[in-house]
């Protein structure tokens, strides 16, 4: 077999592909990560980056797969799936209807 000559693209560390074995024609994958598993996280990250699906999707999909190592993923695979795993905050400023008059806060309905 001999020495690695990859590295995979989800967690950086080397890997020995061989690509003139039928080994590569079972598994195409093989040619981009070291385990099926990150090809699975390659894919979503992918699509997502690709606009194909969205972030929802995305977490979904991800929260199906084992990220077990994903400190020591590469630092923009890393980046990208926190990006897609953090819940965002939304604030509804619609509900709040006061107005600020002279810093005195007065309701709608009293404003007449």
């Amino acid at each position: 077999m001999g020495n690695n000559n990859a590295t995979c693209s989800i967690c950086g560390k080397p890997y020995r592909k061989c690509m003139s074995c039928q080994d590569s024609k079972i598994k195409p994958w093989h040619s981009i990560v070291d385990t099926y598993e990150h090809y699975k996280i390659f894919i979503t990250i992918r699509d997502y980056n690709n606009g194909y699906i969205d972030k929802s999707e995305a977490k979904s999909q991800l929260a199906k797969l084992d990220l077990t190592g994903l400190d020591d993923f590469v630092v923009e695979i890393k980046d990208k799936i926190n990006e897609i795993l953090v819940e965002e905050v939304k604030i509804n400023n619609s509900k709040s209807k006061k107005k600020n008059v002279n810093s005195i806060v007065i309701p709608d309905s009293a404003i007449q």
